[in-house]
């Protein structure tokens, strides 16, 4: 490999000349210390390092003469400064590297250039050929057509016909894809057609040779494959490079949709945060195609995908608020989308083959403009459905995602990802397969070898963005069958309650009666024991007994709820068969005249709690037998917000789940585990309120605040389930 180092600078050319021979030994160097020196050399390199700012002529200009010499040189600019960087582009500049030189980034950019230079080389590669006792090197590119006649071989190039004797087959083998064999006479360099016919093919320079009319169909699907695969003329090229900026533009435009469906944006004016990020998209997009090769190598792609990650983070940062671990989500979804829309890209205008079998039968003139017409229609058509695929796509994820406030912690987190990753790698693994570098450094496709891979590839695509899609999709059922099942076991418990409540006043409506009915006798009973001297001692012994009668029908607890206290007696008694030293103190709970909290939804609040409290004075009596247990209730009001404070002896054992933010219970069936505090939390929220909890010691404490305002919705529900409870019961 030949290399040229040009720059004003005796010690930089030094430095790069050091810097290739350690890892390039072979290499043939030379030093130029301006652009003259350069230009007057009039030597073709495969490398060239230019410094830009130099006396006389600057690089920039040394690089335009270079190119209008037709030199192919891969050029790698060095300067001190970055402003020239888009005059770089103007002469196809490789690189551009800062001095002072680092040596890692020399290096690797060293490599790379070389490697882009054997490219070069691979598709100018010559021909070696002896004419008339003369050694002649002709250039691959230079050949027009080659004809046979007889044992002679004619070469039809640019400048001169050369006859030399030579193997039509052999020649074949030799000059590669960019030749077709399109008659038993004649190879020709598709480079060069215009046009073709039935039997003819028309050359650049006026020429026309013959094709083989049995040869037809399959020249016309070769000349296809030289057009696809690279070959095309500067207006494809142009087209393809116009598709690409609006695949790009569009690109951008679908990600501040998407961002911003999601996220808070940071500044107030929507538009220009929205523009500034389509722009920037764009821009890495085209910097990103000059840092990179365009080719399938495992290394190069885990590049593009890593900056583009970057990338996307770094415009969620910059242009958004309140971003977290759900960013993450929002990158891989939309990098999943946006590299199967790329395969599809590259891999649908394969179908046009099919087209072309399909369409050839029934074109009996000329078909070149068929060709060209087909091809570029089929490119045109893939990038318009790649912008399909993004933009419905990336709406349905939008449109699925309408539980938008669900909180997202790691298990959910991971549920999202595991579609976008798995499409990622099954788009790597396309990459890796379906398109890649052969040996002599040309792009092999397997397609010409396992024709079902044009069906089955689109299929893979297709389901792997389904998968991202429906993922979405399948996680926000999920969250609504929960937040059902969740809603229904809720019911359950607000009708188990209010059938207690139902219960316990049915036992004391049946006391009443009972004494109602009894009255009369007890009557009769007092007024003989009255009139009798000796009954005085039995009569208040008798009156005792009847007082008690009495007061066992009357609630321990007085707190001005008539639900509360029945609530606090049912549980009490209960409570006391099993911990007969239990103490529930209730003292300090009260409620104000002007409670205005529906009484089913306070009953709930104050149900749930109690059985909270004494499961767990229960587990740690079992635990420690003799250790005191006791329940104290109390509340208080500030302004218009009424607080309920429940407090209770436990083990002081606190066991948390990450995606709770209340403490796990140990109840048996596990389905029901923090039903009762999500109870508590539903019937706050209804009345503006919150759920705070604190454990000290062995000591736990329950926090519940609530607006004490009428909520009219709350009081409507309250009378409906109320009503619905009732008539469960009587059935």
């Amino acid at each position: 490999m030949t290399i040229g180092i040009c720059d004003d600078e005796k010690a930089i050319c030094e430095q790069i000349e050091e810097l290739i021979k350690k890892e390039a030994p072979d290499c043939d160097i030379e030093q130029f210390i301006s652009g003259r020196e350069l230009l007057k050399k009039k030597k073709a390199f495969d490398v060239i390092f230019l410094d830009i700012q130099m006396d006389g002529i600057n690089g920039i200009e040394v690089a335009r003469t270079l190119r209008d010499q037709e030199e192919k040189a891969t050029l790698i600019f060095i300067t001190g400064t970055k402003e020239y960087v888009f005059e770089a582009f103007d002469v196809s500049a490789f690189h551009y590297l800062l001095k002072p030189i680092e040596e890692k980034k020399f290096i690797e950019v060293f490599h790379r250039a070389a490697a882009e230079s054997e490219r070069k080389k691979e598709k100018e590669e010559t021909v070696f050929i002896k004419s008339k006792g003369r050694n002649v090197i002709v250039n691959k590119k230079d050949i027009l057509y080659i004809e046979s006649q007889n044992r002679m071989v004619n070469f039809h190039t640019t400048k001169e016909i050369l006859e030399i004797y030579f193997d039509m087959s052999d020649l074949e083998k030799r000059l590669g894809k960019d030749f077709y064999r399109c008659h038993r006479g004649y190879i020709v360099n598709m480079g060069y057609v215009t046009e073709y016919g039935k039997d003819t093919i028309s050359l650049t320079n006026g020429e026309t040779i013959y094709l083989s009319r049995r040869k037809y169909k399959e020249f016309v699907k070769a000349y296809m494959d030289y057009l696809r695969n690279g070959g095309f003329s500067l207006n494809h090229f142009n087209l393809l490079m116009i598709l690409q900026t609006l695949v790009d533009f569009f690109e951008g435009y679908f990600l501040q949709q998407f961002y911003g469906h999601f996220l808070e944006e940071r500044f107030e004016k929507k538009l220009w945060n929205n523009f500034h990020i389509m722009i920037l998209y764009v821009g890495f997009q085209y910097l990103k195609k000059w840092i990179l090769p365009a080719d399938y190598r495992v290394f190069h792609m885990a590049e593009n995908l890593i900056l583009t990650a970057l990338l996307l983070i770094f415009l969620i940062i910059c242009f958004y608020k309140n971003t977290g671990p759900f960013s993450i989500f929002l990158v891989v979804s939309f990098m999943a989308i946006q590299e199967s829309g790329r395969i599809f890209t590259l891999v649908f205008p394969y179908t046009a083959d099919l087209l072309m079998d399909i369409l050839l039968p029934f074109e009996k003139g000329n078909t070149f403009f068929l060709t060209a017409l087909i091809v570029n229609g089929i490119w045109i058509l893939a990038y318009f459905i790649r912008i399909l695929i993004l933009y419905f796509s990336l709406k349905g994820i939008r449109e699925s995602f309408h539980e938008n406030q669900f909180p997202i912690h790691s298990v959910e987190l991971q549920f999202l990802l595991m579609p976008g990753l798995t499409s990622l790698c099954i788009n790597i693994l396309l990459n890796l397969v379906m398109f890649r570098v052969g040996e002599e450094g040309q792009q092999e496709f397997l397609f010409d070898i396992y024709p079902v891979l044009r069906w089955f590839m689109p299929v893979v695509l297709g389901l792997s963005l389904l998968s991202v899609v429906y993922g979405v999709k399948l996680f926000q059922d999920m969250v609504l069958l929960n937040r059902e099942r969740s809603s229904r076991i809720v019911l359950e418990k607000q009708i188990e309650s209010m059938q207690e409540y139902i219960e316990e006043t049915k036992r004391v409506q049946s006391g009443l009666r009972s004494m109602k009915h009894d009255m009369k006798n007890t009557i009769s009973v007092i007024m003989q024991l009255i009139s009798r001297k000796e009954g005085k001692e039995e009569l208040c012994r008798y009156l005792s007994g009847f007082n008690q009668a009495v007061s066992n029908l009357e609630y321990r607890f007085q707190t001005g709820n008539t639900v509360v206290d029945a609530l606090l007696n049912m549980k009490y008694h209960e409570a006391l068969l099993e911990m007969p030293d239990l103490k529930l103190d209730a003292g300090e709970l009260l409620f104000p005249s002007t409670f205005s909290i529906g009484s089913y939804d306070i009953g709930i609040i104050v149900g749930n709690a109690l059985d909270n409290a004494i499961d767990a004075c229960r587990k740690l009596k079992m635990e420690k037998p003799e250790e005191k247990v006791y329940v104290k209730l109390s509340s208080f009001q500030r302004r218009k917000m009424f607080f309920l404070e429940v407090e209770n002896t436990f083990n002081g054992n606190v066991v948390m789940e990450k995606t709770s933010e209340f403490p796990v219970s140990d109840k048996d069936q596990k389905e029901i585990h923090g039903v009762g505090m999500a109870n508590i939390k539903y019937a706050a929220e209804k009345y503006h309120g919150a759920v705070q909890w604190e454990a000290r010691g062995m000591i736990f404490v329950l926090s519940v605040m609530l607006k004490n305002q009428n909520n009219s919705d709350a009081t409507k529900m309250d009378c409906l389930i109320k009503k619905e409870c009732v008539e469960n019961y009587e059935n």
